[in-house]
């Protein structure tokens, strides 16, 4: 049947690049795959509902649906994103909503019933294949501490192109669904560009239009941890990377990452990492 996708450290996100002018077997899997083409035109083919894919369009294969690609017409470069769907359910009991099933089911039911390829507007596109490379780039470091920022992007991609697929291809179902991801989407797009200032939960419910209440039960819903606690992670992975690629100091760093006080810094890095910035540091130098 499908095959189980998790790198060694249990990664359940891939983003892969696809240029074989050639066509696969018909296969499935049991993971959701995302595709985007970048250049040229191909085939994507599920259970006999073949959707020509040209430059910018987004194709859906649900799990255990089975589907191959076919790209002997034409060379072409396409994203693809294969994501096992237990990742998505973190959620520890039942929850009014949840990513899983406020997105990623009907999502899918409706790709069932509508057609599985569609054409996103073109800055939707490029937001696509912006979100696939960063995602690319997380998930290649295969480290757990990117964990929480990847699925953090992951659920940014998958709310937008579920916004737009509705908003394309018609409503997705409970209306509560389409209400919910784009205002997720707004939420993970202004947290992933301002998480180095300091922003406030009032000014994050407002970009999103909705409630401080809704953001913060909608937040923790779907990622299973708080609203501070996220972005408090992603400050650190930004800082681990200032401390390895650069010579600045441990206070502009804390600075330049988001923490207002420095020794607030000091006190989170070590709570998490066991050594302090400066260790974390000088334990690359020793290698270099």
């Amino acid at each position: 049947m499908g095959r189980v996708l998790f790198y060694e450290n249990d990664y359940p996100i891939k983003v892969h690049t696809s240029r074989a002018r050639s066509v696969d077997r018909l296969h499935m899997h049991n993971v959701l795959q995302l595709f985007c083409v970048k250049e040229g035109v191909c085939i994507h083919d599920i259970f006999g509902n073949a959707g020509k894919m040209t430059p910018g369009e987004i194709s859906i294969a649900p799990p255990y649906n089975a589907h191959r690609i076919d790209g002997r017409e034409a060379e072409y470069e396409m994203f693809g994103m294969d994501a096992d769907c237990s990742f998505f359910k973190l959620s520890r009991q039942f929850r009014p909503w949840n990513f899983f099933d406020s997105c990623i089911m009907p999502l899918c039911d409706a790709v069932s019933e509508r057609g599985h390829v569609f054409r996103p507007r073109k800055n939707v596109a490029d937001e696509v294949f912006g979100l696939y490379s960063e995602i690319k780039t997380l998930s290649s470091a295969r480290e757990s501490e990117k964990l929480p920022a990847i699925y953090g992007k992951t659920i940014e991609l998958m709310t937008l192109i579920a916004t737009e697929y509705s908003a394309r291809e018609g409503g997705m179902g409970k209306a509560r669904t389409a209400t919910n991801c784009e205002p997720m989407h707004e939420v993970f797009k202004y947290i992933h560009k301002n998480f180095r200032n300091e922003i406030s939960a009032e000014e994050i419910a407002k970009e999103a239009m909705i409630s401080e209440r809704s953001l913060y039960r909608l937040f923790e819903e779907s990622m299973n941890t708080t609203l501070h606690r996220y972005i408090q992670a992603l400050r650190l992975e930004y800082s681990k990377e200032l401390l390895r690629d650069t010579d600045r100091t441990v206070r502009d760093i804390a600075d330049e990452s988001g923490f207002v006080y420095l020794a607030n810094f000091h006190r989170y890095f070590r709570s998490q990492m066991g050594i302090s910035p400066s260790e974390y540091r000088d334990s690359f130098r020793e290698f270099k």
